[in-house]
């Protein structure tokens, strides 16, 4: 019964903290939602993300991640690779994932396939807590879990819409309950993300509002997030806000974002995310810093700065 009640609150807490939404500037680094994303921007791009979750929470989560990508010579295909390490309460996950895209190019737009190998390491450390040494859940462990997933991105110079779903395999879920060792592959079961935006304006203004829906399968719930940027300044400031909104079990949250671009080839963003509803003063604010670096600076992509 504790093991099950332990789990039950772990899962709460993943996905309270949003899952995949855990990380609010995806909308200018899309690999981390989908791997058909892998080579769209024509170059080699290095991303990097820290985020600290709840800061008036001792032991809040934390998330790091570096990705990459790039198309080949031939740029019909993209690579790309994405590291992470997730620290909640006392279980850490560490994970890679290995993207593939293959690109089919027309006039004016492009359609990426993608698919996505990921190899996560989960363990959990309960040394900081009090417990009872003699209850055989509180104990020291850790276990590997493979996984793979699949993309579909589609985007020209004015407009992008893509699907994925980037974990295919469901480890130790159920609809109602936390099961250690249920594995399932039921596309019931799947985390669906659907993607789309647009660009609108010309010179020295622009906005490029975007959407994003998430359909948590083996939870039976969704979220929604509605985003809004201003591109002012030829392209130098990014002022953007976000409004995530869910079902039973995810909060809701407004995020104020602002990227802004060094040097032709650096960009530096922060977001702050507040969560509301009853606890929103007990929680506080999370706080997330997003750098990308692309050292060529001429770039043959249809749109790469914006989508």
């Amino acid at each position: 019964m504790v093991k099950k009640i332990t789990g039950i609150l772990f899962l709460m807490l993943v996905v309270i903290s949003g899952v995949q939404g855990q990380y609010s500037q995806y909308m200018v680094n899309g690999l981390v939602i989908n791997p058909a994303y892998a080579g769209s921007r024509d170059i080699f791009s290095l991303s990097g993300s820290y985020k600290q979750v709840w800061t008036a929470l001792p032991g809040a989560p934390s998330y790091q991640q570096i990705s990459t990508h790039m198309p080949l010579k031939n740029d019909r295909i993209g690579l790309g690779m994405v590291l992470g390490n997730n620290k909640e309460g006392a279980s850490q996950t560490m994970y890679g994932s290995f993207d593939y895209a293959y690109r089919i190019h027309f006039e004016k737009s492009v359609l990426s396939l993608g698919l996505r190998a990921t190899a996560e390491y989960k363990k959990e450390n309960f040394d900081g807590l009090h417990y009872d040494p003699a209850d055989p859940v509180f104990v020291n462990n850790s276990v590997f879990q493979p996984n793979f997933g699949f993309g579909i991105y589609y985007y020209n110079s004015r407009m992008f819409a893509g699907l994925s779903m980037p974990r295919m395999i469901t480890y130790g879920m159920t609809d109602s309950s936390f099961t250690e060792n249920l594995t399932s592959y039921n596309p019931n079961d799947y985390h669906y993300l659907a993607t789309a935006g647009f660009l609108a304006g010309k010179g020295k203004l622009k906005w490029k509002p975007t959407v994003l829906f998430q359909y948590f399968g083996f939870q039976k719930d969704y979220s929604v997030d509605l985003n809004s940027f201003f591109i002012l300044f030829d392209d130098k400031v990014w002022l953007g806000a976000s409004y995530r909104t869910g079902g039973k079990t995810i909060a809701d949250q407004v995020v104020g974002l602002i990227e802004v671009k060094i040097t032709e080839q650096l960009m530096i963003g922060y977001a702050y995310d507040y969560t509301m509803g009853p606890y929103s003063s007990m929680l506080s604010g999370s706080h997330e810093i997003y750098i990308r670096f692309e050292p060529v600076h001429t770039i043959k992509a249809i749109n790469p700065r914006y989508f």
